[in-house]
């Protein structure tokens, strides 16, 4: 680790070699590899980090800035969701499920951008299965609009479906949400404050509008 001084850079930069280690969590062991951190005032760059347990893992590399064309890739695969538990637990919330798949962040600073193609195997939260879990996000140029698509499979049948639109400039929101025999039990964490122990099977369509800051849902369940 060392600080130096770019002649076109009034500010220090921070590098960061990370030497290869070990971290356990639940019992688990997982390898970090070696990586290279450099970080410029606000502009912070990661080459090569992963983690490795067996044939789980996960990356992560590229750019955080104010420029809105660099970005952040985070890759999985056969990542057990389980490990946020650490976090997800004081949330509420209990995971599982195996996730593989890609994102990637732009535009942190300002007005954020994910894109990414995941899925989830027999997805768990609270004990409950909710089955296959898809997440898949593109930009639409043309109408400067995030394009969303995510849903859960459960057997045959699809529970939840989500798909729409995030218009960046604006921040509006435009979704279409169809629940089918969703099971509401997982979801008591965030239903806490309107009731208690809710149980049963939600089916209905709703619509998401409003802005990304006062979201506002209706429609029928």
């Amino acid at each position: 680790m060392g600080l130096t001084r770019s002649p076109q850079s009034a500010h220090p930069t921070l590098k960061i070699a990370l030497l290869p280690t070990t971290v356990i969590t639940y019992d688990t062991v997982w390898q970090v590899n070696p990586c290279k951190i450099l970080i410029d005032r606000r502009n912070i760059t990661v080459s090569g980090f992963s983690v490795n347990h067996n044939l789980e893992t996960f990356s992560l590399n590229g750019s955080i800035s104010e420029d809105p064309a660099d970005r952040i890739d985070l890759e999985f695969r056969n990542f057990n969701l389980g490990n946020l538990n650490l976090a997800s637990v004081e949330k509420g919330f209990q995971l599982g499920g195996i996730l593989t798949g890609d994102a990637s962040f732009s535009g942190l600073y300002d007005n954020p951008v994910i894109l990414s193609n995941l899925g989830i195997d027999s997805l768990i939260v609270n004990g409950e299965k909710l089955g296959t879990a898809t997440i898949r996000s593109a930009w639409n140029n043309r109408n400067k609009s995030l394009e969303i698509e995510a849903g859960t499979m459960r057997d045959k049948l699809k529970t939840i479906s989500i798909g729409g639109s995030y218009f960046l400039n604006t921040r509006k929101l435009d979704f279409a949400v169809k629940l089918n025999k969703l099971r509401l039990n997982p979801f008591n964490p965030y239903l806490a404050n309107l009731t208690e122990n809710i149980r049963g099977l939600a089916s209905g369509e709703l619509n998401l509008k409003g802005t990304i800051d006062k979201p506002v849902l209706n429609g029928e369940v």
